[in-house]
């Protein structure tokens, strides 16, 4: 899996949780840490 730059729209948050509205497809994910080290098409792990 590889990673791009996106924008986003955020309809809501409750807590540490985000409702994304607007930007991506259903089943795609987020890189929510370490994110600052990647750049566009770096090769990345998912883990639970």
């Amino acid at each position: 899996m590889t990673t791009e730059v996106r924008k986003v729209v955020v309809d809501r948050t409750d807590g540490d949780d985000s409702i994304i509205g607007k930007g991506l497809a259903r089943g795609e994910q987020v890189v929510v840490r370490g994110q600052l080290r990647l750049a566009p098409g770096a090769k990345v792990t998912i883990r639970n």
